[in-house]
């Protein structure tokens, strides 16, 4: 709605704060990989009435490219706006789009200072602390903060320096801060590549000449892989970053590779990109991914999630469309959506691999016919199963490819090690901490929830622990000399009889 306002030029409207919206109407918004979004159209359905537009052109056409050239237009934009998005919300990667399209055709008085800010949220939870199985109080009200005082410049015409503030404030996630960017992905990422094998495993390496040519699963339609949070719309479904390792991975329609246990951080900023190798028994079927942190405690957090029917695997209009051999072996190339996330040692990254995800997206009825027939875009019409293969071998390497990011130099100082000593660890009822100005210490589970916060008065304090479970926490000792933190892991075990 603020879209549409601003482009009519109101005399009044000196500024706008957008928030999870883009007005862009394309393709892949609404068919991504090819495939239909149920649950998000449903909930749309229920909101505004049919969307039979959408059903009824399952491929990119006249129609879409339309909706795309008449949908956003930034040239009508002459008032400086401040996005808000979430890593978890299903509008964040139209609203990157977009905000790279303000600043470059949106008029030349106020094309330099539109600005967006991204943090840890879903859709419906901007701002909030606890975000599914996550918790993230850096990012506590941050919208709220931010939006005052770009409202304070822009229209009390205070000096706040917000000027200064670069396009891009995003939260990194894992590491609990706010950082700035003039560009999207920042300047100086490199692609770190890891390869899939048939143990399972995510390793740096290329699979060996004699590792077995692939893994296999199966795929039923009538019992798809379930949606377990994620990017979702509709309001009986969970929404941002849940479990899997329950619901999902103990199917045996899914693949599950893993990366060994971290010895050091993964520095993530950008799309994850994935290159698989497949088959199928079937002329048509769905590869849908999914992306997770594993942590000690063996919870897999989903982080981003991606579809490639094959059918569209050459393109989306209907000339595109080509159908699979069975048996034949075919690359094809997923992006998850943009994360800013830093994996932390002692975790380990996840890819699930299966061929539906459900009601998120469409189930693919694996026949090769008609995808929406009668207009139905979540029925089926006598659908097959189909056994599906990814190959993990020298000929065919599966791959993830990593945009790691350079840490500045402010990073690398917050991360050095600092002169603290905490003992006993694993620690009993009580912890001992040691060393130079420190003020504050504040203990995490593993999910991010604040669960202990103390003062510190000397130089070595003792902390009592008691009644805190048994398990892995972290704890944030913050130095009142420079502000600067560190993180340590500790093991709280039961005390000795």
């Amino acid at each position: 709605m603020q879209f549409w306002t601003a482009e009519e030029q109101p005399p009044h409207l000196v500024c706008a704060v957008p928030e999870v919206a883009a007005p862009w109407e394309t393709y892949h918004k609404y068919y991504p990989g090819g495939s239909i979004i149920v649950e998000h159209l449903q909930m749309l359905e229920t909101l505004f009435g049919n969307f039979d537009l959408v059903v009824d052109n399952p491929y990119y056409n006249l129609v879409w490219q339309f909706a795309e050239n008449t949908s956003m237009n930034p040239e009508q934009i002459e008032v400086p706006m401040l996005l808000v998005a979430g890593w978890f919300d299903h509008n964040t990667l139209w609203d990157l789009v977009l905000i790279d399209t303000l600043a470059s055709s949106s008029p030349a008085s106020v094309k330099d200072q539109h600005k967006i800010l991204v943090g840890p949220w879903i859709h419906g939870g901007l701002g909030a602390t606890d975000q599914g199985d996550l918790s993230f109080p850096e990012a506590q009200h941050a919208n709220d903060e931010l939006a005052l005082e770009f409202f304070d410049y822009h229209i009390r015409g205070i000096d706040n320096g917000w000027e200064e503030r670069q396009r891009y404030t995003y939260f990194q996630m894992g590491e609990g801060e706010w950082k700035q960017s003039e560009v999207w992905p920042p300047a100086g990422i490199n692609w770190l590549p890891w390869f899939l094998h048939d143990s399972g495993e995510i390793l740096p390496n290329v699979p060996s000449p004699g590792a077995g040519p692939y893994l296999e699963f199966s795929y039923d339609p009538e019992d798809p892989s379930p949606t377990i949070g994620g990017k979702t719309l509709h309001s009986d479904l969970l929404q941002g970053p849940y479990d899997q390792s329950e619901e999902v991975e103990s199917r045996n329609d899914v693949l599950a590779f893993s990366t060994p246990v971290l010895t050091e951080e993964l520095y993530v900023q950008g799309k994850i990109r994935v290159k698989l190798f497949v088959s199928s028994d079937r002329p048509d079927t769905d590869f849908a991914l999914r992306l997770t942190e594993v942590y000690p405690d063996g919870k897999s957090i989903l982080l981003g999630e991606a579809i490639q029917r094959m059918r569209f695997r050459e393109g989306y209009t209907a000339n595109d469309e080509v159908f699979m051999t069975p048996g034949e072996v075919y690359p094809i190339d997923l992006e998850f959506e943009d994360l800013a996330i830093t994996f932390q040692e002692g975790n380990q990254l996840r890819l699930i691999v299966s061929s539906s995800n459900y009601p998120r997206y469409n189930r693919n009825m694996n026949t090769g016919g008609e995808m929406h027939p009668g207009g139905n875009y979540d029925t089926l019409v006598n659908p097959l199963i189909a056994s599906n293969r990814v190959y993990s071998s020298s000929q065919y390497p599966s791959m993830l490819e990593l945009p790691i990011g350079q840490q500045t130099s402010a990073d690398n100082e917050r991360t050095a090690k600092a002169p603290f000593l905490l003992y006993p660890n694993p620690v009993g009822p009580e912890l001992t901490i040691e060393g130079p100005e420190f003020c504050q210490v504040e203990l995490f589970d593993l999910h991010g929830r604040l669960v202990r916060s103390y003062e510190l008065r000397t130089e070595k304090e003792t902390f009592d622990l008691s009644g805190l479970a048994e398990g892995v926490y972290v704890v944030r000792v913050y130095s009142c000399l420079n502000q600067n933190s560190q993180n340590f892991r500790i093991f709280r075990i039961k005390s000795p009889r």
